[in-house]
């Protein structure tokens, strides 16, 4: 505890480490889900280039 200029200040508490652990393991979700977004965003593109690219296919070979 410190005094200055008559205002008290208290140390600051870091938070426990528990605390941190959960906010990191939190993020760390976070983070897996939206990689796990991502990818399947992805593959949907992939799928449907793929699907179009087939029907590219399918009308030059029926012409």
């Amino acid at each position: 505890m410190n005094i200055r200029n008559g205002e008290l200040k208290l140390p600051e508490i870091p938070k426990r480490k528990t605390d941190i652990d959960k906010e990191i393991a939190e993020e760390e979700k976070e983070i897996a889900e939206l990689e796990r977004q991502k990818e399947k965003i992805n593959q949907l593109h992939r799928l449907k280039r793929r699907k179009a690219e087939l029907f590219e296919q399918i009308e030059r070979s029926s012409e």
